[in-house]
């Protein structure tokens, strides 16, 4: 009777783990009611396919299990990538069969997460996670299936500007056995990390020092979460609510694709994912039966369902959208009166006065860094950024040889990267020194020859005990944490020089 008058019935109602009831499910098939849920447990989600999948085809139930973020979103970046590799697409992005041969075939998939704190979700987050450090994780490799200990096997995943490395651990989630199963993929694992680190520590150390029996238990773990929540708001306040996801795929050719993905909600990020699964359901675009995110035929339209529903993207806001974007390409303009006045011009009159008030202030501090002596600081840290985002690859050259990513370190070499590092640092300390010799460019000479003197010879001592080292990895992370104490020591100098 709850469901009568409704077309879908989203189950989020979690957590999954440790838990056989799938009531939910099975009102939903006999009130013929479409159904979605965000199911994150591997045993839950096969429950619900293999025991219920004939039921709801029987029946003319179209239904979407482990249908979230992650699992869910993830699943069909994985599909999307196998399938632009594979050749599974034609030239209007409808799918269509191959011929023999063509494509590349998968070898690997990895599904690496990252949610900031808790991300704002609260106690069930928190019981998931608990339950999952009692489960084995399952992964394949080479087409045979492990069971290996719950939160290990750590691997550091960049996942891109604004969240950048962080530290992933294996968990036992759904979308790897879904992936060998429906996508054909012989190597797959999950892993997830959170921040602050010392949470990942927190849940390894649980993992291990617990009995499994008591993280099998629902009423000892609800109770666990409830006692532990204070201090994760606590903490959630600090680190915010951001999420991420990269998926990696291998092929056999060599050859090798990702995928990224990041919010700084996860709330809205999951409510973006299960809008465009229901809408995929909604649209007829999923058939009856019960089916994971990535199997062909149940939501293989959801990427497009956000560009074929209007009430998902309001495109009347394009308009304004490229208004700002031109204002901001003339604010960039080399700061050209005439561009500058342009982008002012279409602000005020396409936005709201507190808009034009942050791009009158934007325009103020890009003038006054264009100018001598603040000029200097902008070119100075921008050359000491670039060393940086080079050299911060180097601690980590292995790991990336081992899972085919390209970076400088990578193709350079750790010695060729790391001396080419220096001497732009070089170079720019020296300039540093010459303009502090120009009377009329107003710097305290002492100060900025001096200084960048010291630091130039603090560089050279380090970069000796580098090469003396032969660039291991220990000499190298040190050398890396060195770079960074040299770009807070020029921070320190900036307000005297």
């Amino acid at each position: 009777a709850a469901m009568s008058g409704i077309d879908l019935i989203i189950h989020a109602a979690g957590p999954f783990q440790q838990t056989k009831n799938h009531i939910v499910l099975e009102q939903a098939i006999d009130a013929k009611v479409a159904y979605v849920d965000v199911c994150d447990d591997l045993h839950y989600s096969e429950e619900s396919k293999a025991l219920y999948g004939k039921a709801a085809a029987d029946a003319g139930v179209p239904a979407i299990i482990s249908a979230g973020i992650y699992p869910g979103t993830s699943n069909v970046m994985a599909a999307h990538i196998i399938s632009i590799a594979k050749g599974e697409y034609d030239e209007n992005w409808q799918y269509r069969t191959p011929e023999a041969g063509q494509g590349e075939k998968p070898k690997l998939l990895r599904y690496s997460y990252y949610t900031a704190g808790s991300g704002g979700a609260g106690p069930t987050i928190l019981q998931t996670s608990f339950l999952l450090a009692g489960e084995p994780v399952v992964v394949y490799k080479e087409g045979q299936r492990f069971e290996l200990p719950p939160i290990s096997n750590r691997r550091e995943v960049d996942f891109g500007p604004g969240i950048g490395r962080k530290g992933v651990y294996l968990y036992n989630l759904p979308e790897c056995e879904s992936a060998y199963k429906y996508l054909g993929v012989p190597g797959v694992s999950a892993r997830f990390g959170t921040d602050p680190f010392i949470w990942n520590w927190a849940m390894w150390l649980m993992a291990r020092a617990m009995p499994r029996k008591l993280l099998n238990d629902r009423t000892f773990v609800k109770s666990f979460a409830s006692l532990s929540e204070p201090a994760v708001r606590l903490v959630d306040k600090w680190a915010g609510e951001a999420v991420a996801m990269k998926i990696e795929v291998d092929f056999e050719s060599g050859k090798n694709s990702s995928g990224i993905f990041v919010h700084r909600l996860l709330g809205q990020s999951m409510g973006y994912s299960v809008a465009g699964f229901a809408q995929a359901v909604l649209l007829g675009q999923t058939k009856p039966g019960v089916w994971y995110p990535e199997i062909l035929g149940t939501s293989a339209l959801t990427a497009r369902a956000l560009l074929e529903s209007p009430g998902l993207i309001d495109w009347g806001l394009l308009p304004k959208a490229l208004m700002g974007l031109l204002a901001l390409l003339c604010g960039n303009g080399l700061l050209c009166a005439l561009l500058a006045g342009t982008g002012m011009a279409l602000v005020a009159r396409n936005f709201g006065n507190l808009i034009t008030g942050l791009y009158s202030f934007g325009l103020l501090l890009g003038t006054v860094y264009s100018v001598p002596p603040l000029s200097f600081i902008t070119s100075f840290v921008t050359l000491f950024a670039v060393v940086i985002a080079v050299t911060k690859d180097l601690p980590d050259v292995e790991g990336d040889s081992a899972n085919n990513i390209q970076t400088f370190a990578t193709r350079m070499g750790v010695k060729t990267v790391s001396l080419g590092a220096v001497s732009l640092l070089l170079a720019n300390y020296g300039v540093a020194m010459w303009m502090a010799l120009q009377p009329h460019l107003g710097f305290n000479t002492l100060l900025m020859f001096g200084g960048h003197a010291a630091l130039a010879l603090l560089l050279a001592y380090r970069t000796a005990r580098l090469d003396a080292a032969k660039y291991s990895r220990d000499a190298i992370l040190g050398f890396y944490r060195w770079v960074w104490t040299l770009f807070y020591c020029e921070y320190a100098m900036f307000p005297f020089i």
